[in-house]
C-alpha cells in the first residue's frame, strides 16, 4: 500500500513538472506579430499626423508595436526614385498590410503588388480613380481601398473669398508632377472663371523652387490658395514667411498647412484620416474582404485658423 501510494505521489509530482515546463515554454514563446509597412511620400504636418493616429487606432485595439506588431516605416523625402526603391524593398519582409501616405506612396505600392496578395489601405488620397489605384469607390476591387482627402475645391474658395471679399486676383502654387495637385487646380480655374477672378499659376516641381516662383507672383495677387500638393505642403513655412512679408494670405487645403502658417483651411482633420485608416486596417487583419470597405472621405469639414497670421494680417 506504501509503494502504491509512493508511485502515485511520483507520477504526481511528474505530471507536475511536465505542466509547469509547458507553462514556461508557452509563456517564452514569441507572441504571434503582424506586420505592417507604412510608406510615406515626404515628412510634413498633415501625413505625420496620419501616420500618428493610425498606429495610436491599432494600439487602442490592441496590436501594439514592438508586442504584437511590427511596423516597417519608409519616406521617400520627397523623392521619385526612393520612392520606387523603398516600396520594393518592403515588399521582401511580406507585410500583411501596407498603408500608404499620399498618392505617389500609393501608386508605387499598387504597381509593385499588382500580383501578389498583399492588402494596401491608402490614406490622403485626394483621386484615387484619377490616379489608377481603384475603379470604383464604392466596390474597391483588388486589394485596395483607403481614406480620401480629397475636399470640396468650390467650397474652399468660396470660403477664401468669404474672408477676402476684394479678391481679384488668386494665386495657385502647385507641382504639375502630382495627379492630386493638378486635379485641383483644374477645379480651382473653374471656380475662378465662374466667380471672374484671374489666376496667377505658379508651378513648383522642387522646394527649391518656392522662393523664386512666389516671388515672382506676389506682387500680382491678392492671395494664394495651395491644394493637397506634397511638395508645396512640405515648405508651407517658407512659403507662409514669404506671403506674410508681402502682405498677402495663404489659404491650405488641408488642415496640417495651418499649423505650419496658412492662415486657415477649410478642410478635413488629418488625425480624422489616420484614425479612419487604423479602423480599416483593424477590419482587413481581422478578415474583412476589401469589397466590403469602400474608400471614402472622413466624416467632419472644419475651418483650421491660424489665430497669429490671421492677426498679423489684420484679417477681418
Amino acid at each position: 500500500m506504501k509503494h502504491s501510494n509512493r508511485k502515485t505521489l511520483k507520477t504526481l509530482k511528474s505530471l507536475i513538472i511536465s505542466l509547469t515546463t509547458l507553462f514556461l515554454i508557452s509563456c517564452n514563446k514569441p507572441t504571434p506579430k503582424n506586420t505592417i509597412a507604412i510608406l510615406q511620400i515626404v515628412e510634413h504636418q498633415a501625413l505625420d499626423e496620419v501616420r500618428y493616429h493610425f498606429l495610436e487606432t491599432l494600439s487602442k485595439h490592441g496590436l501594439i508595436q514592438g508586442e504584437n506588431l511590427k511596423v516597417i516605416y519608409r519616406n521617400a523625402q520627397g523623392n521619385s526614385a526612393i520612392n520606387q526603391q523603398m516600396t520594393k524593398d518592403v515588399l521582401a519582409a511580406n507585410p500583411d498590410l501596407i498603408l500608404t501616405i499620399s498618392t505617389p506612396s500609393a501608386q508605387a505600392a499598387v504597381n509593385a503588388t499588382k500580383n501578389l496578395n498583399i492588402p494596401i489601405v491608402f490614406a490622403a488620397v485626394t483621386d484615387p480613380v484619377g490616379a489608377h489605384l481603384i475603379k470604383n469607390l464604392k466596390a474597391p476591387e483588388g486589394n485596395v481601398t483607403g481614406i480620401l482627402d480629397a475636399p470640396p475645391v468650390e467650397a474652399q474658395l468660396d470660403y477664401l473669398r468669404k474672408v477676402i471679399p476684394h479678391l481679384k486676383n488668386l494665386g495657385l502654387l502647385y507641382n504639375p508632377g502630382e495627379t492630386n495637385s493638378v486635379a485641383m487646380i483644374n477645379a480651382a480655374k473653374v471656380w475662378a472663371q465662374k466667380n471672374s477672378i484671374h489666376i496667377e499659376e505658379g508651378a513648383i516641381t522642387t522646394t527649391n523652387d518656392i522662393k523664386a516662383v512666389t516671388d515672382m507672383i506676389l506682387p500680382k495677387i491678392d492671395a494664394i490658395y495651395v491644394p493637397l500638393d506634397n511638395t508645396i505642403v512640405s515648405a508651407m513655412t517658407s512659403l507662409s514667411d514669404l506671403a506674410t512679408h508681402a502682405r498677402k494670405p495663404v489659404f491650405a487645403a488641408d488642415s496640417g498647412s495651418v499649423k505650419n502658417g496658412a492662415v486657415a483651411a477649410l478642410s478635413y482633420s488629418y488625425e480624422d484620416v489616420g484614425i479612419e485608416a487604423g479602423t480599416m486596417a483593424l477590419k482587413i487583419l481581422e478578415g474583412t474582404p476589401i469589397k466590403d470597405l469602400p474608400a471614402h472621405t472622413p466624416k467632419n469639414l472644419k475651418v483650421f485658423i491660424n489665430k497669429e497670421k490671421w492677426q498679423t494680417l489684420k484679417l477681418p
